[in-house]
């Protein structure tokens, strides 16, 4: 691995250059960080799952890979270069991916996810334009009672029965959040970009929560 690169290294202050399914070195400390990356300690690689709201220390989220493949909140994490990606995912294929390769790729400076198809290895490995990250299997919900549940269980609340919770979106083609402020059974309005009905499929094409996570369920969560 290339020596330490105060540039791939994030924290509240720059979190925006992380994205969920990042592959990472994440510690408490920058000491610790760059003892991870200079030393190339595999094992202690993690992927991102949520990045937090930026008046969190700790703001990013991550699953070890490794081991016990925990789930811990973090103050920095040290993203990968597109070689270390692709090598790190040679690693995890081989020692930790237990089956399950829920994999995208991309080529490198471009954000056209595509699917990486199983088999005994991702062939674009063997390319170093490509980077990679874990994809968590997700669909759109179907009803309104999917996206409320949704909704709570990621903030950890509750609402009464004459009212519902205050959700807002975040538009992946321009950045911009909006306010749901009307529920229905075939999807929602904000109508601060139009009146109409936004369907389900398309706010989990179009939308985002604003912490980056999907608007929609682990499909063997339906």
């Amino acid at each position: 691995m290339d020596t330490f690169k105060f540039e791939s290294a994030f924290s509240a202050v720059n979190y925006e250059g992380v994205s969920v399914g990042d592959i990472v070195y994440a510690a408490n400390t920058v000491r610790e960080l760059r003892d991870m990356a200079d030393v190339d300690l595999r094992e202690n690689l993690a992927e991102v799952k949520t990045v937090l709201d930026d008046s969190c220390l700790k703001i990013f989220r991550v699953k070890k890979l490794f081991g016990n493949k925990a789930v811990d909140d973090y103050a920095f994490v040290y993203k990968l270069s597109t070689w270390e990606n692709r090598k790190a995912f040679e690693y995890w294929w081989k020692y930790g991916s237990e089956n399950n390769h829920n994999l995208e790729f991309c080529v490198d400076g471009d954000m056209d996810w595509k699917d990486v198809e199983d088999g005994e290895k991702p062939i674009c490995f063997d390319c170093d334009s490509y980077h990679y990250r874990i994809k968590e299997l997700y669909r759109p919900y179907e009803n309104s009672k999917e996206l409320v549940d949704d909704w709570l269980r990621k903030e950890g609340g509750c609402h009464s029965a004459i009212s519902k919770p205050t959700i807002w979106l975040k538009s992946k083609d321009s950045e911009d959040s909006y306010m749901v402020q009307a529920l229905t059974e075939q999807g929602v309005v904000m109508p601060a970009i139009t009146l109409r009905v936004f369907e389900w499929k398309e706010l989990f094409e179009h939308f985002t929560f604003l912490d980056g996570s999907e608007v929609g369920l682990l499909k063997e969560e339906k």
